[in-house]
């Protein structure tokens, strides 16, 4: 009785619920596009200054669908803009954001995520398709959409000297779990791959990609390197790999010489 949150909504079905919390994207008398969690009263931004910046590049933000699940012990907060094609979740464990795409193998551009909804029944995480209509497993033990690959990237933060001089790159390793991956006949067919590029004109667009072995099964102590990387002011890494396993990613290690010019 008598609270009052001076908050309105930018897309009527960004909004989702879970438990108390309740997801959307805001909209009020200084502006929209930013989301927020409300719970018992107390609204707290979760969105950062580059997903706000992210959401005011699309035409439009009525269109937005949100949906929220949990996996373990990890609750998600789903939010897709059908008219943008973009596909965006919110890990509130970890206050991270992260794109999700679909890999269109007919046209081979990464479009929105198939999840259009989200519900927990028959101790199952089911979704709905936006495109075909199906309903789809949620399983975390599944490495494919249907029959396509499930595409991973991750890029990291901008690295240049503090007066923007130019750095030379000696190395980058990738600090990735090796070994483990059994999917394939060591016999017959190569280790899966990873690969990595990168951006010299602030992630605009990226270099031919280079592989790496992520090394034969039991080969535990296999370090993914690539060396002589070259010179730039600004450089922005990025890794893509496909692995039909479970993985542990803990991020990179790079050996940087700055320069006086």
């Amino acid at each position: 009785q008598g609270a009052y949150i001076d908050h309105g909504c930018a897309a009527q079905f960004s909004i989702a619920s879970q438990d108390v919390n309740t997801f959307f994207i805001s909209q009020d008398k200084q502006g929209n596009g930013i989301v927020v969690l409300a719970a018992q009263y107390q609204l707290n931004e979760i969105s950062t200054p580059a997903i706000v910046n992210e959401f005011k590049s699309y035409s439009t933000l009525t269109d937005a669908i949100g949906t929220t699940f949990q996996i373990s012990d990890h609750i998600f907060y789903v939010v897709s803009f059908p008219t943008a094609n973009k596909t965006w979740c919110f890990d509130l464990k970890s206050g991270l954001w992260n794109e999700w795409a679909w890999f269109n193998e007919t046209t081979g551009n990464l479009d929105r995520h198939r999840i259009n909804t989200a519900m927990f029944v028959y101790g199952m995480n089911l979704i709905g398709d936006w495109e075909t209509g199906k309903i789809w497993k949620l399983d975390p033990n599944m490495f494919q959409d249907d029959t396509v690959p499930i595409i991973r990237m991750r890029t990291f933060m901008h690295l240049l000297d503090d007066n923007f001089n130019r750095i030379s790159y000696k190395n980058f390793d990738a600090d990735i779990e090796t070994g483990t991956i059994t999917h394939y006949d060591a016999e017959e067919e190569s280790p899966p791959q990873i690969s990595l590029s990168w951006s010299d004109d602030r992630g605009k667009t990226f270099s031919f990609p280079l592989e790496q072995s992520l090394g034969s099964v039991g080969d535990y102590a296999s370090v993914v390197s690539w060396n002589r990387l070259g010179m730039a002011r600004d450089r922005v890494f990025k890794l893509q790999w496909v692995l039909h396993a479970n993985y542990a990613l803990n991020g990179a290690f790079i050996t940087l010489t700055p320069h006086r010019s």
